[in-house]
């Protein structure tokens, strides 16, 4: 596959005039990354919240383009190196960081209980209330069963990505 902007990437390394000043470069992107995907996550559920009823959905398009620079981005590293393993310690130091980003996270669907899923579908305010129900329990529901496999998961993608990154250097 074929990465957009890594010329770019590599003319930002060549600002700077050793391997230390790179590493605080690249720390201080990892940085922005994070603040990056609470600043987003919270301007998703202000739109939510500020958009007329049944357009709750509109907070939801910054947060899906957030999720695929993402993807595209643990992609492009992934043909580099193997995936990183999910240890205890490394969940227990983002544990600040997650509560903050499933909090957003909650306020920017929450407008569907207040505003309702949308005028043209759902006029009955306790079928809403249904829906909001069932989007809180599989939240819940996927949030403890994601804590619990991506663990598992982490170890299985690196070894794997071990395994074809090795394959590659000897061909």
């Amino acid at each position: 596959m074929k990465y957009p902007f890594v010329a770019t990437m590599r003319t930002m390394e060549d600002l700077y005039s050793d391997e230390f000043e790179r590493q605080v470069f690249h720390e201080s992107n990892s940085y922005a990354w994070v603040l990056g995907q609470i600043f987003v996550t919270g301007s998703c559920a202000a739109v939510s919240w500020l958009a007329p009823a049944g357009y709750w959905w509109l907070g939801l398009f910054p947060f899906i383009a957030l999720m695929l620079v993402g993807t595209i981005s643990g992609d492009w590293m992934r043909q580099r190196i193997p995936s990183p393993e999910m240890s205890s310690s490394y969940y227990k130091s983002i544990r600040g960081y997650l509560t903050v980003f499933v909090a957003l996270a909650v306020l920017m669907v929450a407008p569907i209980a207040v505003k309702g899923l949308s005028p043209q579908l759902i006029t009955d305010p306790e079928d809403t209330m249904s829906v909001m129900t069932g989007v809180v329990v599989g939240g819940l529901v996927g949030g403890i069963i994601a804590y619990f496999f991506t663990r598992w998961l982490s170890s299985f993608l690196r070894r794997k990505d071990q395994q074809r990154l090795e394959e590659n250097t000897e061909d």
